[in-house]
């Protein structure tokens, strides 16, 4: 039993017009006409008969108009605590994964700030690393750099394109850069100069050295760290320059911070993983943190 018939026979039988019960119920009179003709052909008897222009409910319709209006009652009743069960639904904290702890850092000031939605748990974690976690479901939403290309089973959205910078520490050492060049260096100027390697295999050191080779630049490396805000520490204690992400690298008066020519851009990209139920808590922080209604 289609329980639309149903609501319309309710309906007819509170207004006593079919023209006012089709607009109260927004389809058309014709429409209503037939569905009700379609009910009573199905069950056999006559529910509705017109009397003073107005349309009753005969002896059996009041008997089957109390019925359907239980059944639509219960009908009614089920949606709601359907609907109840799903908001107060326990989800588990989202679990954010971005290479970047000073954008952790203002995600979390601004959360905390809007009052909106449970904490995510954040990882702070490298791009090639982030990716991992969110194909193996460790993470439900990761932004990052791609640098070997979009994954098949991840959807991915870019967000605003970043760029690397030089920044070069703000000693005597690094005079002869410091107070040569102001705002561009050409990459070729700094072949052999000490510098800090970003982990090989991490995304941002796969860029860069992509970025080097193409250029033919080697850099004098002293050292290899993996963590990005300890890199700033280096170059702030003067242990050697080394291209930076330039969201990361904050004006400080510890070091110099340049573009290099040619320019290093690359994409970034918002990524979830394919197939995946978009809670509504996730839902909520892709809006609240980047805008996205998904």
């Amino acid at each position: 039993m289609n329980l639309h018939k149903l609501e319309y026979l309710v309906a007819i039988s509170e207004e006593g017009n079919l023209s006012r019960a089709a607009e109260k119920l927004y389809v058309s009179q014709p429409a209503l006409s037939k569905a009700l003709s379609a009910l009573e052909s199905e069950l056999g008897i006559r529910l509705m008969e017109r009397r003073y222009a107005k349309l009753i409910p005969t002896p059996e319709g009041r008997i089957y108009i109390e019925a359907a209006k239980k059944m639509i009652a219960v009908r009614n009743e089920v949606n709601e605590s359907i609907a109840q069960i799903a908001q107060n639904k326990v989800y588990p904290p989202v679990r954010v994964g971005i290479n970047n702890s000073t954008a952790i850092a203002e995600m979390m000031l601004f959360m905390v700030n809007q009052m909106q939605i449970e904490m995510p748990v954040f990882f702070d974690v490298d791009s090639v690393e982030c990716t991992k976690m969110l194909q193996k479901g460790q993470l439900d939403i990761a932004s990052l750099s791609l640098p070997h290309g979009i994954p098949e089973d991840l959807d991915c959205i870019m967000t605003e394109p970043d760029t690397l910078v030089i920044v070069v520490p703000n000693t005597p050492e690094f005079d002869y850069i410091n107070l040569q060049y102001t705002d561009t260096i050409p990459i070729t100027a700094l072949h052999g100069t000490k510098a800090i390697q970003c982990r090989p295999d991490s995304g941002l050191g796969i860029m860069v050295a992509r970025y080097l080779s193409e250029n033919g630049v080697q850099f004098n490396y002293v050292c290899s760290i993996s963590v990005l805000s300890a890199i700033m520490l280096a170059i702030e204690s003067g242990a050697g320059i080394a291209l930076m992400h330039r969201t990361l690298a904050r004006e400080s008066t510890a070091y110099k911070i340049y573009t290099p020519d040619p320019p290093m851009y690359y994409d970034h990209y918002l990524c979830i993983r394919k197939g995946v139920e978009l809670t509504p808590k996730i839902r909520r922080v892709l809006k609240l943190l980047w805008g996205l209604e998904l």
